[in-house]
């Protein structure tokens, strides 16, 4: 029975495909990191149609996958190891930024550029959004900030921005006239 490993390989899965015999009704397999003593590995049984995915893997980890076949009567032996390393990389990448878009609430555009599919964000005044773009109001003055986070199954990066919020005062001048005598 063959077995291959290094197919579609990510930071955490990898996908296994493997040639059964004829004969075979389903295909178990055992999974660990490297020179792991089988028995001990992670188990998937009954499975059929020659491809699997392995996910939850760790990044940059090389793991041993073993394959064997169950037919009518009984399983075969364990293939040879099939060996696959996870990916390291790419690592995610943020690049955070904001514009003031008013001030009377003080209201913010926060922009991520990154090459992650998704980017979470959390702010100093209680909100939380998703998004490379979002749009937030702050109504206190002082100190604010704003923390996006993105995660590729490689690793996770956080940038924070820190600013403060300052909203004038639109008040009349005390000493009004409006007309010469």
């Amino acid at each position: 029975m063959g077995v291959n490993a290094a197919g579609n390989t990510t930071c955490t899965s990898t996908t296994v495909t493997w040639t059964s015999t004829s004969s075979a009704v389903s295909t178990n397999i055992e999974y660990g990191p490297a020179g792991f003593t089988p028995g001990s590995g992670t188990s998937l049984t009954g499975l059929t149609g020659g491809t699997t995915n392995l996910t939850g893997l760790t990044p940059n980890t090389a793991y041993d996958v073993y394959v064997q076949a169950v037919c009518a009567t009984g399983t075969s032996p364990w293939s040879s190891a099939a060996m696959v390393t996870t990916l390291n990389g790419p690592q995610p990448t943020l690049t955070a930024s904001y514009t003031v878009l008013s001030t009377n609430p003080v209201t913010i555009q926060f922009n991520a550029t990154t090459n992650a599919s998704s980017v979470a964000w959390t702010f100093s005044n209680g909100g939380s959004a998703t998004g490379t773009s979002t749009v937030q109001s702050f109504g206190t003055n002082g100190p604010a900030f704003a923390v996006a986070t993105v995660n590729n199954g490689c690793g996770a990066v956080s940038d924070t921005l820190n600013f403060t919020v300052g909203m004038g005062e639109n008040a009349l001048p005390t000493h009004f006239h409006p007309c010469p005598p």
